[in-house]
């Protein structure tokens, strides 16, 4: 298979998108952000937040979906299998927590089937025990710009987003491909793509069963996501008792809350890494209650001793963030 980008590690290309490691420390880790990212997303943006999971101890592993994964499952299922394989390799080896991270459509190309292989939801057959391992480490969810619906009106306004003009090759050719795959698939997909769209959503929503904060990143000011959309996303949630941290800055475009923000937006996130970590370890001693198999005092003595470091070095990286001008924003 054909290299992927990716500073942390070797990746690899397989139907729907890239796979990669953007960091990959063999040893002093705190655990492993994966990120679910559509072809709109830059890759100056992954990067940053890969330093920024980095500067807190994370290694994070990329999932980067092509435009069509979006919209069809045989593009999406593959890439949902390959980075579950990749991800259960390394919790195999050493079993950490893991945060899932969806930037803007991350979740409708990726991310959402993930969350039915993991939970059982898929016919393909199943590596069970293995997939148990990876609801236990599963301990946090962040949505930057997301989850957003995939619709051919989605569609078309991604089409004439400047973000499209990124994307490598003659920009009007790019999007007039966009526009034209996307009114094609609608006329001759309808009925396809509203059942995609209730099991992203369904999904979605089963996701609070793995017992994971949410943090969710947005703006009034988003020209691709509604606001109204994520209120009602984060209040469906919360009616299902999912605990949900819903920072709504003041003014910032799709995918630019790290850029206007960063002083809050890295807090949110480190908020959110740090209370991940204390969730993975409740349920370490949950799973040897259950399993009725009790880890010695030093081997709890250790996890406990390894939870302070990280709080530790987190509010050190904290402390190195200059300050600047006072950013106005929202926590619900």
């Amino acid at each position: 298979m054909r290299g992927a980008e990716g500073g942390g590690g070797g990746g690899f290309a397989v139907r729907g998108g890239n796979i990669y490691w953007g960091r990959k420390e063999e040893t002093g880790f705190r655990g492993i952000v994966v990120i679910f990212s559509w072809v709109s997303v830059p890759q100056t943006i992954l990067r940053e937040f890969v330093d920024l999971c980095s500067s807190f101890g994370w290694n994070s592993l990329v999932c980067s979906a092509n435009y069509l994964s979006a919209f069809h499952d045989e593009s999406a299922m593959p890439l949902a299998f390959c980075v579950l394989d990749e991800l259960i390799k390394e919790l195999r080896t050493r079993a950490c927590p893991v945060v899932f991270a969806s930037f803007s459509a991350g979740s409708k190309a990726c991310l959402y089937k993930v969350f039915q292989l993991i939970d059982g939801r898929c016919e393909t057959a199943l590596n069970l025990p293995n997939y148990q391992l990876l609801r236990n480490c599963l301990c946090g969810q962040i949505y930057d710009s997301g989850p957003i619906d995939v619709t051919s009106d989605f569609g078309f306004r991604f089409a004439l987003h400047p973000s499209i003009a990124k994307v490598p090759g003659p920009s009007k050719l790019v999007s007039w491909v966009a526009k034209s795959v996307t009114s094609g698939l609608d006329a001759l997909y309808l009925t396809r793509f509203e059942s995609q769209a209730a099991e992203h959503w369904q999904a979605l929503y089963s996701s609070v069963n793995f017992g994971a904060p949410f943090l969710l990143l947005c703006s009034e000011n988003d020209d691709l996501l509604r606001y109204q959309n994520i209120c009602d996303f984060t209040q469906r949630l919360r009616n299902l008792n999912g605990d949900v941290n819903l920072v709504n800055f003041s003014s910032s475009s799709h995918l630019g809350h790290y850029k206007h923000h960063p002083i809050q937006y890295r807090i949110a996130v480190n908020n959110l890494l740090e209370k991940a970590l204390t969730i993975y370890s409740q349920k370490v001693m949950l799973e040897r209650e259950r399993t009725g198999m009790d880890g010695t005092q030093d081997e709890i003595s250790e996890l406990i001793c390894d939870l302070q470091k990280v709080a530790i070095n987190s509010n050190k990286s904290l402390r190195r963030v200059a300050v600047g001008p006072t950013d106005h924003f929202l926590l619900q």
